[in-house]
């Protein structure tokens, strides 16, 4: 330290003391940044240098796809089933699976338009119905907001009496009339 600095100290006590807490302070950060600053995985370095000693992945095999696939396939088959051992408690099971669904999609417009159609119709629906309703919360959001506005024509092998059953019931302006305190 400088002299100038010794004397500063014997002045003012405080101030030293601030001034190594601000110094303790700034050394805590450094350190904390430093941490998260270093690599978590160092040999990714390789893919920024030219010199590199990298080697590109090993392509999928034609057997994994189609392990994928299967596994893919009875794990949405597994899920979708949902047996409960009670018909009727499954079937219940399912309808408010549905209900959550369809209000749960992530673009508010189609969880007001879903969600109200869900909670006045599901109830109702026997089980082809539900099929049909599955198989629209299967669809991609921005595809079903487009179709049900009328922006885009709905493809063929999408019709239902589902759909167009929602498509009635968005146009009859539910949620143009729905109250926002209602789904706060």
């Amino acid at each position: 330290r400088a002299p100038s600095s010794r004397a500063a100290e014997e002045a003012d006590p405080t101030q030293s003391l601030l001034e190594t807490m601000a110094r303790a302070a700034v050394l805590r950060v450094a350190r904390r940044m430093a941490v998260t600053a270093a690599p978590a995985h160092p040999e990714l370095r390789n893919l920024a240098t030219s010199t590199s000693s990298f080697s590109p992945p090993r392509p999928v095999g034609e057997e994994h796809v189609i392990r994928a696939i299967k596994r893919d396939r009875e794990t949405t088959e597994s899920y979708e089933r949902l047996d409960l051992g009670d018909p009727e408690t499954t079937l219940i099971a399912r309808r408010k699976r549905l209900v959550y669904r369809a209000r749960q999609r992530g673009w508010l417009e189609v969880d007001l338009i879903l969600g109200t159609f869900a909670h006045a119709r599901v109830p109702a629906m026997d089980e082809r119905e539900l099929d049909e309703f599955e198989d629209v919360l299967r669809l991609d959001t921005a595809d079903v907001y487009n179709w049900v506005l009328g922006r885009e024509p709905i493809p063929a092998e999408r019709e239902s009496s589902v759909f167009r059953s929602l498509i009635e019931f968005a146009m009859s302006s539910p949620v143009g009339q729905a109250d926002p305190q209602r789904y706060a």
